[in-house]
């Protein structure tokens, strides 16, 4: 048994070491100072977040620390993840003996937990990712349990309580006093009759019924309010209240800029650009997506990922660049497009210019939008084409940022606006926003 289980480890860790690339031997618990020292800087940091990214050839490893170690661990890759690379990995993380495969309900994916509560998990059969999360201990009670009332000693003598005598209990209580009687109270006395003879309740009366009936002439003097409108039931929202009106976006119908745009429809409109230039254009239905690229273009074998941010006042640095270089690093992205509508430092064109990363800025944006802007037509208003778009891009569902399952949309009931919530809600809390341009939804007037 012992020479079977030290054969397994052996080749477990042999498997390791060929697919260390997998790994790199990132584990849960573990500091930031302890990762750093043993593989350096990491490719993308956010200290406000507390996330960090390391990335090599076709991995990606995103950790997120917790009360200063590891407490969530999520690897990456542009390939299917094979049994093999899932063994190593889960050596990396405590020894495959220490994790157990458990049943994942309501998934198609699979799951592990390790002996202190750990836990695995991959969103589908041939996963292209993989979560290892740290699970917090138990805290103590608060409290501590009531001790024990003490028990009699087994063969003690029972005590019977005494019983006393009618004599002696006459003579006990032949000092109490006897009640007090309490006088009766007098009938209260009726309340006077109103002074004014004969008119007195019909002086109250008449007055009020005046009153009443000017208050009631006033109403119908009143224009007929006109009832609200009903928003119809939307398929796409199945618990979407019938009566919650939703406020109406900002029209851009008008817009001749980038300006008048907002961040998510200059994304839209980015992808209806390239598309337009034979590019296969493929992106999120939810903002904030995890890989940090807003679009990712298809053409010739190639996959490039595009970030597009809204930088009108400033201008975007080297920095914006290093964590966009280790996203194109984690995926192994042949080339990456960055476009703003702002403009570049020069040391963020110094640090593009050789590492395959194409520059967009304001001025650039312009004339490739020129370039395939048909005859009269105002590009910028989204909705003249949104549906064309839809129609020839892929635009696929979002995944669950804290468990990895599939969201579904949902109105929310307060604010009146979308967003994606868990299929494991409530048991999940993960959220990620929508893309309002991308519902096509009544709008209550």
């Amino acid at each position: 048994m012992d020479l079977s289980r030290t054969s397994r480890n052996l080749t477990l860790a042999l498997l390791f070491s060929l697919t260390g690339a997998s790994s790199h031997g990132l584990q849960l618990g573990e500091t930031a100072a302890q990762i750093t020292a043993r593989h350096g800087a990491p490719a993308a940091e956010d200290s406000a977040r507390h996330t960090a990214r390391y990335a090599w050839a076709g991995w990606s490893a995103d950790l997120e620390f917790q009360d200063g170690v590891v407490g969530q661990l999520s690897y990456r890759t542009n390939h299917p993840i094979t049994p093999a690379e899932i063994d190593s990995l889960l050596q990396a993380n405590g020894g495959v003996d220490r994790w157990r495969a458990t049943p994942a309900a309501g998934s198609p994916g699979r799951q592990w937990t390790r002996d202190d509560g750990a836990a695995a998990t991959t969103a589908a059969a041939q996963p292209a990712s993989m979560l290892f999360r740290r699970t917090a201990p138990a805290a103590p009670p608060t409290s501590a349990a009531p001790a024990p009332l003490p028990s009699a000693p087994p063969g003690a003598p029972v005590a019977k309580p005494q019983l006393w005598t009618k004599a002696e209990w006459r003579a006990d209580t032949a000092h109490i006093p006897p009640p007090v009687p309490v006088p009766a109270q007098p009938p209260v006395a009726a309340s006077p009759a109103p002074a004014g003879g004969k008119w007195g309740l019909l002086g109250s009366v008449v007055p009020g019924c005046a009153l009443l009936a000017f208050q009631a002439w006033q109403r119908t003097k009143r224009p007929a309010t006109r009832p609200a409108a009903t928003a119809p039931h939307s398929p796409l929202l199945p618990f979407a209240p019938k009566a919650t009106p939703r406020p109406a976006p900002p029209a851009a119908a008008s817009a001749t800029d980038f300006s008048a745009l907002r961040e998510d429809q200059i994304a839209l409109l980015l992808g209806e650009i390239f598309r337009r230039e034979g590019y296969t254009v493929e992106l999120s239905a939810a903002l904030n997506t995890d890989d940090g690229s807003d679009l990712t273009l298809r053409r010739d074998g190639e996959s490039i990922p595009v970030r597009s941010q809204d930088w009108k006042t400033a201008r975007v640095t080297a920095r914006e660049l290093r964590e966009f270089y280790g996203l194109m690093a984690g995926t192994a992205a042949p080339r990456g497009i960055v476009v703003t509508t702002g403009a570049f430092t020069r040391e963020a064109q110094e640090f593009a210019a050789d590492k395959s990363i194409e520059l967009l800025d304001r001025h650039a944006l312009e004339q490739r939008s020129a370039a395939v802007r048909r005859p009269a037509e105002n590009l910028f208003d989204v909705a003249s084409w949104i549906e064309d778009f839809t129609t020839h891009a892929h635009i696929f569902d979002p995944e669950c940022p804290s468990c990895g399952q599939a969201m579904a949309i949902r109105r929310q009931r307060t604010a009146g606006t979308d967003l994606w919530v868990c299929s494991s809600s409530p048991r999940c809390a993960g959220k990620r926003a929508a893309r309002p341009a991308l519902l096509i939804l009544p709008v209550v007037a």
